[in-house]
């Protein structure tokens, strides 16, 4: 049977399969969960600025949650004041409902997703390879549980992404405008369309944050959304995130500020002014190289695709945080190298690697944490297997990243032989 032949079967099987994990364990796991788990900060953010008090005050979303009895306390929320309006849906349903109802959409917006990537490159292997991850890649169940919003950030991006590339500079730019303000980190794809002087939808983009901006005035009033501007964003770069208390140095934080950490400590939630310094010199290092590197427009639709793959990586490993749940962005890195690897731009070598970065990307992340645990008991003698465990997921971001910046630099060449 050839490949053609079998993808169809093989697409089915992972839609039963993931229609019986969703319906069963990631569900149930869902429906046990106590507190909502990330999404709490939302939800109550969200009724927070309904009532005319301030989202961005930790007091105000403990008073409300132990008001409801739900929990507590909550995480500081520390999203763009538009991320309000969006969920302004939560108002009239418990939290439990919402969380619960936030799951059941989380499905859509992997399916928007998916669909948008295998659009992007419409080849039966990528078909296959998208399949496969929907019921294998960890992440996806993780951000489901923990109630995150990167599904349905990433769906935005992708969409947009797509939209520009198919020349449909003034949709595009909307979605990934939108998608800014729910986010402030897919910005980096701004400045990427900007590079390549796509001015249209970098307009486009700039008006929408502005519009959604205004349109969040009669939820969030303009002194609550300065304040998330002049005080809660630009602490994001020394690690202080508008008082969260998780800690930096967590085993799961998969950052470029966590090894930095590591290696030069600051307190539990903030960076050293060493480690603070040399994250922001490789930021620049890395943002730089990778802006000479795609000085030029890509010159297919395919090459386009891996460069963004090595955007999102950068926008993942850069910031402070980066947990399991944000890893549902490596769908876009995965998905260009893998592709790039079929049509011949990546070595077997390369492929070979990749898919045991794919393997070691997609363990589920409870594992990784047994295998921490086992490690106690061998004293001082366990730390180069648990440094080579807690940055395992780690290297295999960045490898994916570089696979597609290599594939996307290779595609000049490909297309001029053509030519």
């Amino acid at each position: 049977m050839t490949l053609r032949r079998a993808v169809p079967w093989v697409l089915a099987a992972c839609v039963l399969a993931y229609v019986a994990l969703a319906a069963g364990p990631w569900r149930e796991r869902v429906w046990r969960s106590e507190g909502a788990r990330d999404f709490a900060s939302f939800y109550y953010a969200t009724q927070a600025a309904a009532d005319g008090a301030n989202p961005y005050d930790d007091r105000v979303l403990d008073r409300l949650a132990r008001q409801d009895g739900t929990r507590r306390s909550v995480h500081p929320f520390f999203y763009p004041p538009p991320f309000l309006l969006v969920f302004a849906w939560v108002l009239p349903l418990s939290l439990e409902t919402a969380f619960r109802a936030w799951f059941v959409a989380d499905h859509l917006f992997l399916l928007a997703v998916l669909l948008a990537l295998w659009r992007w490159h419409p080849r039966p292997a990528i078909a296959l390879f998208l399949g496969l991850a929907a019921v294998t890649f960890t992440p996806i169940a993780d951000n489901d549980w923990m109630g995150q919003v990167n599904l349905f950030v990433l769906a935005f991006v992708v969409l947009g992404l797509l939209a520009v590339e198919r020349n449909r500079e003034v949709l595009g730019g909307s979605l990934l405008g939108a998608a800014c303000m729910l986010k402030m980190s897919p910005a980096l794809l701004v400045a990427w369309w900007l590079l390549h002087g796509r001015w249209r939808a970098v307009g486009t983009a700039v008006i929408t944050a502005l519009l959604l901006s205004i349109f969040t005035l009669p939820l969030l009033d303009i002194g609550y959304q300065w304040e998330f501007y002049s005080k809660i964003l630009p602490g994001f770069a020394a690690g202080h995130y508008h008082g969260l208390t998780v800690s930096i140095g967590l085993p799961t934080n998969h950052s470029i500020a966590s090894l930095l950490h590591e290696l030069f400590p600051g307190t539990r939630v903030a960076l050293s002014d060493t480690a603070r310094f040399f994250s922001s010199l490789i930021a620049l290092a890395l943002l730089a190289g990778t802006a000479w590197a795609f000085r030029r427009r890509p010159p297919d639709a395919l090459a386009a695709l891996c460069q963004a793959g090595t955007v999102v990586v950068l926008l993942l490993v850069l910031p402070v945080y980066t947990y399991e749940h944000h890893m549902v962005w490596m769908l876009v890195p995965y998905t260009a190298a893998f592709a790039a690897a079929v049509e011949g731009r990546l070595g077997r070598v390369a492929l070979a690697t990749l898919v045991l970065a794919y393997a070691v990307q997609a363990l589920p992340l409870d594992w990784l944490k047994a295998a921490y645990r086992s490690l106690d008991a061998l004293g001082s003698a366990r730390d180069p297997v648990y440094y080579l465990l807690r940055e395992a997921k780690f290297v295999a971001a960045l490898w994916a990243g570089a696979a597609s910046a290599i594939a996307a630099g290779r595609a000049y060449r490909v297309v001029d032989r053509r030519a």
